[in-house]
């Protein structure tokens, strides 16, 4: 870090991947009450040997909720049958590539029918047209059971998906299938008397577990050192920088701190954030100058690397990373212009790169 007359008050680093405590928030809810509003539930609803299946919103004890019927006729011949739907969803919010973070759940009801239990599963997919993804594997759900909820973890899901199980959880195109018995299905034989399978579905969710940033990184000076307080990254001081009240203070040009990059290893995360309390010293700013910089120095530049910067040359601040061009860095970044700020006054930056 290389700035004139300055004193740091505290720097911080945020590194995607680094998280504590945890809270859900709700990227897909579904009740149904509102059929126009929602989703294209009745999308794809498949039943096999050749049986008719009916997908309607009812109303059912007071609420709106989505009737699967299965008509069920092996009068004229055996059949091997199962029915189910398969629909798509628009997800909002679902920032986290990690299935850990995200839970299912919804209501499930048995009704009528000879299948008494009868077996369903579900699967849950990303993207458009077949999808990628994982399924539960059959539950019995028996008509004397009445409302069943379904709570699964998405990573927790044992079933692979016959046309492949690595989900994008970021796309917002999500799909839903649920239905049974399994592949194959049950037999039933000729002759046997036609009958309406009915079950119902209802409070479709899905949420995701957003896990607060803390520093992996942490210099707040207040130890009298440039010790790292979050990880082993240790600041050095260089030049006639020094530790004073619980800041780092700059004077010079050459005055500064270094911190290792090969144990930051800044370029090993998807996203970073740098945050810094800071004062300058008024109007002592105005050359070219950084804040906090990581990344190379090749023939006396900075270059593949990311900065932030309160006061510079041309009097603003900035906030940005250039790569691959080691001759004129300036001329390849891609950052952020704000106010520059050389007044004197206690200030507060973050820059965040993802």
């Amino acid at each position: 870090m290389c700035k004139k007359k300055i004193i740091l008050i505290s720097l911080f680093l945020f590194l995607a991947g680094s998280m504590t405590s945890f809270a859900d928030v709700i990227v897909y809810e579904n009740d149904f009450e509102n059929p126009d509003a929602n989703d294209a539930l009745i999308g794809w609803n498949w039943g096999d040997g050749g049986i008719a299946h009916n997908v309607a919103y009812v109303d059912y004890e007071g609420n709106t909720v989505v009737e699967h019927t299965g008509i069920i006729d092996a009068t004229a011949a055996a059949l091997t049958t199962r029915f189910g739907s398969k629909w798509g969803i628009t997800l909002s919010g679902n920032t986290s590539s990690d299935p850990n973070d995200y839970t299912i759940e919804f209501d499930l009801r048995s009704v009528s029918g000879n299948w008494d239990p009868i077996d369903l599963e579900f699967f849950v997919l990303t993207g458009g047209g077949n999808g990628v993804g994982r399924g539960s594997g059959a539950s019995p759900y028996a008509q004397a059971d009445g409302w069943v909820h379904i709570k699964a973890n998405l990573a927790e899901l044992p079933v692979g998906w016959w046309a492949g199980q690595t989900w994008d959880m970021t796309d917002s195109n999500w799909q839903i299938e649920v239905g049974g018995p399994p592949w194959p299905g049950v037999a039933v034989p000729k002759g046997t008397p036609a009958w309406d399978q009915i079950w119902l579905m209802d409070n479709l969710k899905i949420t995701m577990i957003v896990k607060p940033v803390v520093p992996v990184h942490s210099y707040t000076f207040e130890d009298g050192t440039a010790n790292d307080g979050a990880g082993d990254a240790e600041g050095t001081l260089v030049g006639d920088a020094y530790v004073d009240g619980g800041a780092l203070i700059t004077v010079d040009q050459d005055d500064w701190m270094s911190m290792p990059g090969d144990i930051i290893a800044m370029n090993t995360y998807d996203e970073v954030t740098i945050e810094a309390w800071y004062t300058p010293d008024a109007g002592a700013n105005t050359g070219w100058s950084m804040l906090a910089y990581f990344g190379d120095s090749v023939n006396g530049l900075g270059s593949n690397g990311y900065f932030i910067t309160s006061a510079r040359g041309d009097d603003k601040s900035r906030a940005a990373i250039s790569c691959g061009d080691q001759a004129t860095p300036w001329a390849s970044e891609s950052g952020a212009d704000g106010p520059e700020y050389d007044d004197g006054l206690l200030h507060h930056m973050v820059s965040t790169l993802s």
